[in-house]
């Protein structure tokens, strides 16, 4: 995973923004006034908040969404929410953390590729929120999109608000890619319907991409950032990311029952060259007792050829069933283990098509992080029994003792990655390196809340 994405959301998050309660509850008619369109700043929301679409809108240029050409050899450098509802930054030639707000009500902080700028979510009350830049030397704070900017955002009339979903930098560039999410007067899980890009030097905003008639998706942006693959309920499909026009539909899948109110969508997997995506998919009903084989897919982007690697029994997880090597290579997949054992799980470790399949470990590691390492020879998995490990095809997994308690965990190279320990203590913020000592980036005595971080690979 990179910088241009938070780190994988804990399992008791996903439950908790998606839990599955029917509720009939009067909502607030928050429509924007007529006043608050009018003052709006951003260019051209006003059409798209009279229409719910993005006429008005300018169609970005290739020098919108690359403006400058930004060195891809940065150096390391992280950003995080602390416990304190603060926001931090770090990198590889600081020996501590620099604290960049001391307002306490950020929820989210992005860096850019290049480590210069932090984008942050802000919000002190988890329904009205407004995005901000800032240096990362913590200078040159401003605000890239306005509360009154957010709720005109195009919504239903019965919605409270909409707030910031991904976010996420677009490869080499001061760009931002951000939708959104609706929040109801109760439980349920929604997206905005536009994609929008957010240009952090000059604070321009376009939207040059409307999903409609759909109320969830999630993006994956290409690495060459010239496109990006829109997760629907039942397929993925390709755009430019200029706005132009949609390459095709590449992967269709049947709708899957969640047993709650949000819809599952693919993650898929870029190759490093833009041209190719994988993806694995469950069965329509992953609860029932005589479950069908989930599928794994590789399609390419113009969506011209594409083909169903494998089927396989795997367990089905909404935090994730099955973990896709950067290099398409490879998968580790969740099964039930054999002989059955009450609250384990089988970790399982194959080639893309399916072959050389082995049942590399077995342990209570459903709800844990897996992830893969950024040249795909190693993965990080952990056992809530027993600890966090390294495992490697054909070598034995190798104990981490000082990630005990990791919830998430990123790859920064071969050989280096980061995690957030706690509650139980406090919260740290470690960097990891296989076969070397761990080193604390951050630490707090403060067992409440978490910590949220990205980096900038």
């Amino acid at each position: 995973m990179s910088t241009r994405r938070l780190a994988p959301i804990l399992i008791t998050l996903v439950f908790l923004a998606t839990a599955a309660t029917a509720c009939n509850l009067p909502f607030i008619n928050s429509e924007p006034s007529a006043e608050t369109v009018a003052s709006f700043t951003v260019a051209s929301l006003t059409a798209m908040a009279a229409n719910s679409g993005t006429e008005g809108f300018p169609t970005p240029t290739p020098e919108f969404i690359k403006p400058s050409a930004i060195p891809e050899a940065a150096p390391l450098s992280v950003a995080f929410v602390a416990p304190d509802g603060n926001a931090y930054y770090w990198n590889e030639y600081l020996n501590t953390p620099s604290q960049l707000t001391t307002t306490g009500d950020v929820h989210a902080a992005y860096v850019s590729p290049d480590g210069t700028l932090v984008a942050l979510a802000r919000s002190a009350d988890e329904t009205t929120y407004s995005l901000d830049v800032v240096n990362s030397d913590g200078t040159g704070l401003r605000t890239l999109i306005t509360a009154e900017e957010f709720a005109a955002f195009p919504r239903p009339v019965d919605a409270l608000s909409s707030i910031p979903n991904q976010v996420e930098w677009l490869p080499n560039s001061h760009v931002i890619v951000m939708n959104t999410r609706i929040v109801f007067e109760g439980p349920g899980y929604a997206t905005g319907e536009n994609l929008y890009l957010i240009n952090a030097d000059d604070g321009s905003v376009s939207a040059p991409i409307t999903i409609a008639d759909t109320w969830s998706f999630r993006y994956t942006i290409s690495p060459d950032g010239s496109m990006v693959a829109i997760s629907l309920p039942e397929g993925i499909e390709i755009f430019n990311l200029n706005g132009s026009t949609l390459k095709r539909k590449v992967l269709a899948y049947e709708f899957v029952n969640t047993a709650s109110e949000y819809a599952w969508v693919a993650s898929p997997v870029w190759s490093a060259d833009s041209q190719t995506l994988a993806a694995a998919v469950p069965p329509k009903d992953p609860f029932t007792d005589s479950v069908e084989d989930s599928t794994v897919w590789r399609v390419s982007a113009d969506g011209l050829s594409g083909e169903m690697t494998f089927s396989h029994k795997m367990t089905y997880s909404p935090g994730g069933f099955a973990f896709i090597s950067p290099d398409l290579s490879k998968i580790l997949y969740l099964t039930q283990p054999d002989p059955l054992a009450n609250g384990q799980y089988a970790l399982n470790l194959s080639n893309l098509d399916g072959t050389d399949a082995i049942e590399y470990a077995v342990g209570s590691f459903f709800a844990g992080p897996v992830a893969w390492s950024t040249d795909s020879t190693k993965f990080y998995y952990y056992d809530s029994d027993s600890g966090a490990y390294i495992g490697q095809q054909g070598q034995a997994p190798q104990l981490l003792p000082d990630f005990s308690n990791v919830r998430t965990v990123e790859w920064i190279d071969d050989s280096r990655f980061i995690g957030v320990s706690g509650p139980e203590g406090g919260w740290k913020l470690l960097l990891g390196t296989v076969d070397s000592p761990t080193g604390v980036i951050y630490s707090t005595l403060i067992t409440s809340g978490s910590i949220v971080f990205t980096i900038n690979r």
